[in-house]
């Protein structure tokens, strides 16, 4: 009878389905639901100190300039960037490890960056819409720091798909960049520059209308988002199958 009540070794994802590779929708839950888990924390401390901020000023001042843009949105391009840089080096030993190949990491990876871009430009874009009406409500003006206004549902919808695309791009070169350590360490400076391209491009064809980076020798320049918006995901599509890819080459010690 006690035999019956000591539960034996938990078998690997694979070796629990025959030996056979672990589904997707199973990795990907791993990747994206342990980046999640502190990226979501971040998230909510960065709107409740939103909250408590507007709460401040609307009894010592007013704003005449978006404060969720400069508080919580501009930084979250870092923050995609090091979650991205640092899937390798925490996924790679827990799943390769227990039996998952390392193509079926690198496309658990690329669904967990359509994951943290779907959510976070959900997220930002909810930030701007209750921007808006607290703002309304208080008279301010509802603009970003470059003069685009965000006074309509169409114009909040179109920060958040921008922030989301953008927030992708981040990620998938932070997660190039942690490649490029496990694959190609010696030329890890090198890579480094086409690892940046999927973010780069993002900020100047996606982002310049959203307060992104200043482009100083083409003064109030703004790429239309529905042109540059295609040409982003397009080069995103790249950047995923070239890092899995690179993927196959993944070295679990460290050189």
């Amino acid at each position: 009878m006690s035999d019956l009540m000591v539960p034996g070794p938990v078998a690997p994802p694979a070796a629990r389905r025959g030996g056979g590779p672990a589904p997707l929708v199973h990795t990907a839950a791993v990747t994206t639901g342990g980046t999640l888990a502190w990226v979501g924390w971040v998230w909510l401390l960065a709107a409740l100190g939103y909250g408590a901020a507007v709460a401040v000023i609307s009894f010592v001042g007013e704003r005449d300039t978006s404060l969720w843009q400069v508080a919580v949105a501009t930084w979250q391009r870092w923050l995609m960037l090091a979650a991205g840089t640092t899937m390798t080096t925490t996924f790679a030993p827990m799943l390769i490890t227990n039996g998952v190949t390392r193509a079926r990491l690198a496309r658990s990876v690329v669904v967990c960056a359509v994951a943290v871009g779907l959510l976070g430009g959900l997220f930002l874009g909810a930030g701007f819409a209750v921007e808006s009406v607290v703002f309304a409500g208080f008279g301010w003006p509802r603009a970003l720091s470059n003069g685009v206004s965000f006074d309509s549902a169409a114009a909040v919808c179109r920060l958040g798909a921008a922030y989301g695309l953008g927030l992708s791009a981040w990620f998938v070169s932070g997660w190039l960049a942690g490649l490029a350590r496990h694959v190609r360490e010696s030329a890890f400076a090198i890579l480094l520059v086409p690892a940046l391209v999927p973010a780069v491009l993002a900020e100047g064809l996606v982002l310049g209308g959203v307060g992104a980076f200043v482009l100083p020798f083409i003064p109030g320049w703004r790429f239309p988002f529905a042109v540059g918006a295609p040409v982003v995901v397009t080069v995103l599509g790249l950047a995923c199958v070239a890092g899995v890819r690179a993927s196959r080459e993944i070295s679990l010690v460290h050189r």
